[in-house]
Formats: C-alpha cells, structure tokens, sequence
C-alpha cells in the first residue's frame, strides 16, 4: 500500500481551469497527493448586473457551468427548470440550490445532444427559453433552436479574455526532457484546448506529448485532443472520476510499466 502512496505523490498535473473553480479543483488534486501546478488558460469576467424578469421563460438553458455561477450571483432564482449540457454543469447547478435541473438523454455530452432532448422534450407554444452564456460558444444553440420555431433570449452574463503567455513554471513543465516520467494536463472545455494549442504555436513550445495523459471532461473535449499523441487521455464526467480514473493507472503501475 506504501508504494501505491508514492507513485500518487510522484504525479503532477498542470491546472488549465479559470478561478473560480480553479482553487477547488486544485484541492481535489491535492488531497489525492498529486502536485498542482495552476496554469488557468483564461480569465473569467462576469457581468456586475442585469434587468430580466424570468417570468416570461419556461425554462433557462445553459452549455456553461461558468454561465450558471455567474447567474446564480445575479438572480436568487433557483426553481425554474434549468438545462445543462452535461454533468458537470448538472453538479454546478444542484451544488447552487438549483431545483429543477436537467440534462440531455444519453451518453453524448455537448450541444447537439441538448437540442435534440429539448426538442423532444420542450414545446415551443408554451414560452420562450433564455440562453445563459459567455461571450464564447461552440455551437450557435439560438440560432438553432430558432430554426425550430423556439423563441431564444441570448444572455452573455461572462465573458473570459484568454492567457497571453505562459508562465516560466508552465514552460519548465511542458518542456521537461525525463523520458522516465509522466505528468498530467487538464482540459475542462473546448475553448482550453483551443487556447493552450495556439499559445504553444505562439510560443514556439513542442511538449513532448508522448510524455502527457491528457485529462477531459467530456467527449467532444477528447476528440479535439485526439489529433495529438498523447500517451494517453482519461475522459470522465466530472473533476472526481476523472482523477479516481488517473490514480487508477497510476497504482496499477500502467505509468511505469509502459513508460520506462
């Protein structure tokens, strides 16, 4: 038991996360022993206020747990139906009081399995929704959803300026040359992995991706990531699994026996 121990406390993981979330998720790093090394590839800016009566809206939908936090400080809201693209967003939600929270059948978690849930599941006729949101989305879910006779108020409640340049312990991290070791780098949106490509181009940085599990919260997140060769990715629904699921690899000696 003593060695499973070590091998976890001889593991570090680079945090791409944005605050608020990123301190959490730093502890549950480090209360498994793995070292943190807190590199958020955005900042997070969210709205001061906003004058909306929700009285008109059947339900509020949101494809960012960043975009429910952000509500939650404006609005004491907490019963009208809300839908969330994914467990993580579901777990945000209920951890904020939300009552009435839902996410899309089946495994897929991401915006297209919203709207088709939604269309099955929501009448147009019985009110308009409001899309919580920032200033950056992957899928145009208004728009979409417009083209099916809903009607859409679009809400930008955050917006998020992405990092410029990383920092000299990120690129110590990154550029590490012992062959021997692994690390980890976390990857809890698409967006983190679009920022963290292009400041690697930017900077002229060519990690040794060979050397890296790389650590999704979703399966859209892990198909981007699919273009590179990592020695592995490690997909799971939220921060807790993902993290059961690396210390997994780490006991059961798959980190050593495949990368010495």
């Amino acid at each position: 038991m003593g060695e499973r121990k070590n091998l976890a406390l001889n593991f570090s993981v680079l945090l791409t996360r944005p605050e608020p979330v990123l301190t959490k998720t730093t502890s549950l790093f480090e209360a498994k022993g793995i070292d943190v090394i807190k590199e958020p590839m955005m900042e997070i800016i969210p709205v001061k206020s906003f004058n909306l009566k929700l009285e008109p809206y059947q339900a509020i939908l949101s494809t960012s747990s960043m975009a429910i936090r952000a509500f939650a400080e404006l609005s004491r809201e907490r019963d009208i139906p809300l839908w969330c693209v994914g467990e993580i967003s579901k777990q945000t939600a209920l951890e904020l009081g939300f009552k009435n929270v839902y996410t899309p059948k089946g495994p897929d978690e991401n915006a297209e399995s919203l709207i088709a849930t939604l269309k099955e599941t929501l009448n147009f006729n019985q009110g308009s929704l409001l899309y919580i949101r920032g200033d950056h989305i992957q899928t145009d879910l208004k728009g979409i959803l417009n083209r099916f006779g809903y009607i859409i108020d679009s809400m930008i409640l955050y917006k998020s300026r992405a990092k410029e340049r990383f920092s000299n312990q990120a690129k110590d991290f990154l550029l590490a040359k012992d062959k021997n070791s692994l690390s980890g780098i976390t990857f809890l949106s698409v967006r983190t992995v679009d920022i963290f490509l292009k400041l690697c181009q930017k900077e002229g940085i060519v990690p040794q991706y060979e050397r890296f599990i790389a650590l999704s919260l979703s399966g859209s997140i892990s198909k981007e990531l699919e273009q590179l060769p990592w020695f592995k990715i490690i997909t799971a629904s939220t921060t807790a699994q993902l993290i059961a699921n690396l210390i997994e690899i780490i006991q059961k000696g798959e980190v050593n026996d495949n990368h010495c």
